[in-house]
């Protein structure tokens, strides 16, 4: 494996190189742009928010047609009814959690702007 990482590592290097011996001893020079444009933590806080937000919803409805399930296939035993009811009220608590946070960014940004 370190065989492997030094032939590597020394292609690389070669290409360097060459590179600069064919442009006359200097590197051109160029800018990589980040992916996500970003200003504060406002904005940080508000992306990860919408991430979760965007894979928490669809996976919180497949978590209640699971409920539904367990519901259905209970057949009158109360240990599986509990389950259900427990797997429905862990994914509302869920949901609401998931549907506060953007609301809760919104009231700490209104109370701290003058």
């Amino acid at each position: 494996m370190a065989n492997i990482f030094q032939k590597i590592i020394g292609f690389v290097f070669q290409i360097d190189s060459a590179f600069a011996q064919a442009t006359g001893g200097s590197l051109p020079t160029f800018n990589i742009e980040p992916p996500i444009q970003v200003g504060n933590f406002e904005d940080i806080l508000n992306k990860v928010i919408d991430l979760l937000l965007t894979i928490g919803l669809p996976l919180a409805g497949l978590m209640y047609l699971y409920a539904g399930f367990q519901f259905l296939t209970a057949g009158g035993q109360e240990k599986k009814i509990t389950s259900a009811k427990q797997t429905l009220l862990w994914t509302t608590i869920g949901v609401v959690v998931l549907l506060s946070a953007k609301g809760i960014v919104i009231a700490v940004k209104g109370l701290l702007t003058p």
